[in-house]
C-alpha cells in the first residue's frame, strides 16, 4: 500500500512540475508576441496611436475600431448602416 501512495505522489509531483514549465514557456512566447505586436504597430503607426491598441483592453479597442471601420465603408459604398 505505501509503494503505491509513493508511487502516486511522485506521480502528482511530476504533474505540477510538468505544468507549471508548459505555464511558464507559454507565458514567455506570449510575452514575445506582445513585443513584436507592440514593435510592428509602432512601425507602422504614430507611437500616440500604437499605445491605443496595446494595453489592458486592446480587444475592446479592436472591436471598436473594426465597427467604425465597418460603418465608415458602408457610409462610403452609401449602404445603410442600421438596416
Amino acid at each position: 500500500m505505501v509503494p503505491l501512495i509513493v508511487c502516486q505522489n511522485e506521480f502528482c509531483f511530476r504533474q505540477d512540475f510538468l505544468l507549471k514549465y508548459k505555464n511558464h514557456t507559454e507565458q514567455d512566447e506570449i510575452e514575445t508576441r506582445e513585443n513584436l505586436n507592440r514593435l510592428l504597430l509602432e512601425n507602422v503607426l504614430p507611437a500616440h496611436v500604437a499605445a491605443l491598441f496595446v494595453g489592458e483592453n486592446k480587444k475592446n479597442e479592436v472591436r471598436l475600431c473594426s465597427v467604425c471601420f465597418f460603418n465608415e465603408m458602408q457610409a462610403l459604398n452609401g449602404k445603410s448602416v442600421h438596416g
